[in-house]
């Protein structure tokens, strides 16, 4: 007697991957670990030298509505539920040094975080104080927008922070990328073009494995 085939069952599709606010855990698992890029000049480092020019303290501008760059420095802005950081530092001495945050956000925030930066742009670009209470010691900032950055995501916002005073003068180079609930913010000291190697190569693959792994 001829026999036919058992039908095969169908296979369940993998859940995709949850897109809500990622809590501390999978934005810290999100993050690059050392040799995830080959090819690319970078070692993960607790060393925060290297971007970690800031306190993670209130801090208080003049005027009042340049206070988004601030608090975006300490991972204050956008209301974040949860976030995580980590330093990234090239091997040769000298070499690139950026940090990495990943903070997520419900509902619509971090697209109002990215909106709030970008109206802000124009009439903090003249200059504006900022008092980290810890310190006391006001510094003056200006900002400007930043060509170059990747569009890789929902949105993208980059800016670049000239820092007067305080010890020194300093440049510091922002880029803000959205992805659902999940912002990624790169920064490093300079004023190097975003699409510029070894940065750029970060920033993408960073981004990438972000989204694969929180949704977006």
């Amino acid at each position: 007697p001829k026999v036919e085939p058992t039908p095969a069952r169908p296979t369940a599709p993998a859940p995709p991957p949850a897109t809500g606010p990622a809590d501390t855990a999978r934005l810290t698992a999100a993050l690059l670990a050392e040799g995830e890029l080959p090819g690319v000049d970078y070692q993960v480092t607790s060393d925060d030298r290297g971007t970690g020019w800031l306190t993670p303290v209130s801090m208080n501008t003049d005027p009042p509505e340049c206070a988004v760059f601030a608090q975006e420095s300490i991972h204050n802005a956008g209301a974040p539920v949860a976030w995580s950081h980590q330093e990234y530092r090239g091997a040769a001495p000298g070499g690139m040094a950026m940090g990495v945050t990943l903070s997520s956000h419900r509902d619509d925030a971090g697209s109002r975080l990215l909106a709030d930066l970008d109206r802000a742009l124009a009439p903090c670009a003249t200059g504006f104080t900022v008092d980290s209470v810890a310190v006391s010691t006001p510094k003056l900032w200006t900002v400007a927008p930043v060509d170059g950055a990747p569009l890789i995501g929902d949105e993208t916002l980059a800016y670049r922070i000239d820092v007067l005073g305080g010890g020194g003068n300093e440049t510091v180079t922002v880029v803000l990328i959205r992805f659902g609930p999940t912002v990624a913010h790169f920064v490093y000291r300079g004023n190097a073009a975003p699409d510029t190697a070894p940065y750029a190569a970060l920033i993408a693959g960073q981004v990438q494995k972000a989204r694969a792994q929180l949704g977006r």
